[in-house]
């Protein structure tokens, strides 16, 4: 027979929201492009690279991460004397309400959206000023965790205008006879 053992841990874990998903992946990418602005400053640009890439590898973790671990409430550790059972009880009632309420206002579609937004605005103002490149990076980075459900839409977006890009750069680099010629083949084409 087996006797069941009373879990005598003073820790619980608990789920996480989304708003602690986003604020944990969020200051894991901040911190590793504070990382890598310390070894492009020191070294070089590409000692930089392996930090946003590990960084970028733990924001992703940490956006996914679904339990964090906490005090159980009535253990030994937590109990303060000065305190009452039915005072403490009262606070963590009214600090889950506040939680609660910031969670419903980062969930909302109507907040995420215009930060997104704010954000890829950011990334584009930085990247046309001259800045830094993981600057506009860790915003697009974070624009992306605040839009989650039109990830794959702008992931499309943004490899059809590096390609659209790409190929606009190529042709720009041609030499103006070169650049006359494909433009001639082009209209000759289109007149069939």
């Amino acid at each position: 027979m087996e006797q069941s053992v009373k879990d005598t841990s003073p820790y619980i874990y608990r789920p996480l929201t989304i708003r602690e998903r986003v604020v944990h992946a969020t200051g894991v990418v901040i911190l590793s492009l504070v990382i890598a602005a310390v070894f492009t400053a020191k070294v070089n640009v590409w000692a930089g690279i392996p930090v946003i890439l590990i960084g970028l590898v733990l924001a992703y973790l940490a956006g996914r991460a679904q339990t964090t671990i906490e005090r159980r409430p009535g253990s030994i550790i937590e109990k303060n004397p000065v305190i009452s059972e039915e005072e403490r009880l009262k606070n963590e009632a009214a600090s889950r309400a506040a939680q609660e309420k910031i969670d419903k206002i980062f969930e909302a579609w109507y907040v995420r959206y215009p930060l997104g937004f704010f954000l890829i605005y950011l990334a584009w103002y930085t990247a046309d000023s001259g800045a830094k490149w993981y600057v506009p990076v860790g915003a697009v980075v974070m624009a992306l965790a605040c839009m989650h459900e039109v990830f794959w839409v702008l992931l499309i977006v943004a490899i059809f205008g590096g390609i659209v890009w790409a190929a606009f750069g190529a042709i720009s680099g041609l030499p103006v006879s070169v650049a006359i010629i494909i433009g001639a083949l082009i209209i000759a084409n289109s007149r069939k």
